[in-house]
């Protein structure tokens, strides 16, 4: 009777401990999502390409490449779903053109193009830097930034001598020889 007793015991705690066991194993397992391309061939290995549940794409660009103080820059900032899942609430910004638009849902595939203009200043001398920030519910915050040089002539004396004697100043034509070209101010 003894040796029952204790079989019964024991099949009791062993249901007990693995009730917990069961029960845990019955609940899904949680879904992953990588944030990160990654493919061996970047270590210059074969190996797996993971695939990208969430990915933005950002792109922007200047039609112009050098330009003047008084011209006009034209920019277009595409931002495009990467992934394989849609992307919600996708917000783009650019401070320095007055952007601010925000995408409720981008499909997996499409993009968005915002074509904007700025007119270059003197303070934008010597080179027009422009940031775009996009991101989504699902992403982090992103930027890609395009470089428009300025082409100008500083002259950092108030006044100097020619080879003739004459004092220039500030402000006054004047005419600089280059064994490239000569320019007339």
């Amino acid at each position: 009777m003894k040796k029952h007793w204790l079989v019964v015991v024991a099949l009791a705690m062993l249901i007990w401990l693995l009730v917990p066991v069961l029960v845990v194993a019955e609940e899904p397992a949680p879904t992953l999502t990588n944030t990160e391309n990654f493919s061996g061939e970047d270590l210059g290995e074969p190996g797996p390409t993971l695939t990208v549940a969430y990915q933005l794409g950002l792109y922007k660009t200047a039609a112009e490449s050098v330009v003047k103080v008084g011209q006009t820059i034209h920019y277009t900032i595409t931002v495009k779903n990467e992934g394989t899942s849609p992307l919600t609430n996708v917000r783009v910004r650019d401070n320095k053109l007055g952007l601010d638009a925000t995408i409720a849902i981008l499909a997996v595939g499409s993009s968005q193009s915002y074509p904007l203009t700025y007119v270059v200043t003197d303070g934008d001398l010597p080179v027009v830097n422009n940031t775009a920030n996009p991101r989504s519910n699902q992403t982090a915050l992103i930027s890609a930034t395009c470089s428009v040089p300025v082409a100008c002539l500083r002259i950092k004396k108030l006044a100097w001598e020619n080879d003739q004697g004459i004092v220039v100043k500030v402000g006054a034509p004047f005419i600089i020889k280059s064994p490239l070209r000569t320019v007339v101010a």
